[in-house]
């Protein structure tokens, strides 16, 4: 029912009921009372820190004054000797929930003076019980030269699962390839592998449904796979910079898709189901190559904001005009000569970049709405 780490206390019957949901104050609630009763300072602290949620601002401070002090007295007995040091000097840092680690950060890659990498550390912090409660982990821009982190990490995860880490962050690490083992983080909701120079993402990551935010961007992809549209939970992906030449048509899957950044690839055309996108916002196809924008964009009836500029675009559909939420048009640096007329009496649109259109004639109902002047960006 209980064990002991550190000096300090645990009860596994109440972590079974708190890994079952993660947000149960009720049950993180009775755990301060137990631990408490034990004389552990997790039991202040997690009263505390539940305190300083609903309490008024002007007692906050001292709250949370409470709770730095706490953590400053009992911190590096929690840790042990190994993982103190390694924060000491700059490798690692913790954040902490309730007297529990529940985020990691490489901050350097090694201690100074000496060679110990930080997957180093990795193991000490897996296998120990004060990470049980773990929800992130950030490798991202750490510079490391190979993914031997990454394969370190994924490694660990399969012997000392951590069933809360929703969120990991692995940008610029300079992989070429990810392993196929990335998909047994099936509880992920955030995945950033920006900056690694992927040639490809493996079929794996199709078991992380439950991912809201993925970020590929600055890598070396040439095509999506379709099963893309298997990831039906996802609200944010980037793409951008990238050498997507093509998109694959069940992209249109995504029914839970809000922002969409297609930025810097080598689009020549969307596909012909693109519009059924219900919920997408935000759609950011700059510095492409497309000569034209598709009729299927009318068809995102919740789009906000579409950045088409810096491609080789001739002319504008009418349907845009169909877009009763457009708030904010970019199509600059085309080759567009005219706006429709249509599309000049959109009441919802707010701002309109044109600029870079050596062709363009702007007509009085332009000029009218968006004053066109010195310091507006035609």
């Amino acid at each position: 029912m209980r064990r002991t780490v550190n000096s300090y206390h645990r009860n596994l019957e109440i972590e079974s009921v708190i890994h079952n949901n993660l947000n149960n104050q009720d049950a993180w609630l009775v755990y301060a009372d137990w631990l408490q009763s034990k004389g552990d300072p997790r039991g202040e602290l997690i009263s505390l820190e539940t305190a300083a949620n609903v309490t008024d601002i002007k007692n906050q401070a001292a709250i949370n004054n409470e709770v730095r002090n706490i953590y400053a007295a009992h911190k590096k007995a929690w840790l042990g000797e190994s993982l103190c040091k390694a924060e000491d000097q700059g490798v690692i840092s913790f954040g902490w929930k309730y007297g529990f680690i529940n985020r990691i950060t490489c901050v350097s890659k090694y201690i100074a003076g000496k060679h110990h990498t930080f997957e180093f550390y990795l193991e000490d912090i897996f296998k120990s019980d004060i990470a049980d409660f773990i929800t992130a982990i950030d490798f991202g821009n750490r510079s490391y030269t190979s993914r031997a982190a990454t394969d370190r990490l994924l490694a660990l995860w399969q012997r000392y699962p951590k069933k809360h880490l929703v969120s990991l962050d692995l940008r610029y690490n300079y992989m070429s390839n990810l392993p196929e083992s990335i998909g047994y983080f099936t509880q992920l909701t955030r995945l950033n592998l920006s900056g690694n120079g992927l040639t490809e993402i493996p079929d794996s990551l199709v078991n992380l449904d439950k991912l809201t935010h993925l970020n590929l961007s600055f890598n070396n992809l040439t095509r999506m796979p379709d099963w893309i549209g298997s990831l039906g939970s996802i609200r944010e992906l980037s793409l951008r910079q990238n050498q997507i030449d093509a998109l694959p048509e069940t992209i249109s899957q995504l029914s839970e898709l809000i922002e969409l950044d297609l930025s810097v690839n080598r689009l020549t055309k969307l596909p012909v189901s693109f519009g059924q996108l219900p919920k997408l916002e935000k759609l950011y196809l700059s510095s492409n190559l497309l000569s034209s924008l598709s009729e299927s964009i009318a068809l995102l009836g919740n789009l906000v904001k579409l950045d088409a500029s810096y491609n080789n675009i001739r002319s504008v559909p009418e349907s845009l005009a169909k877009l009763e939420q457009l708030a904010e048009l970019h199509l600059s640096c085309n080759r567009i000569s005219r706006i429709p007329e249509s599309l000049e009496n959109n009441k919802t649109l707010k701002t309109l970049y044109l600029y870079g259109n050596d062709n363009m004639r702007i007509s009085d109902t332009l000029r009218r709405r968006f004053k066109v002047g010195r310091n507006i960006p035609w």
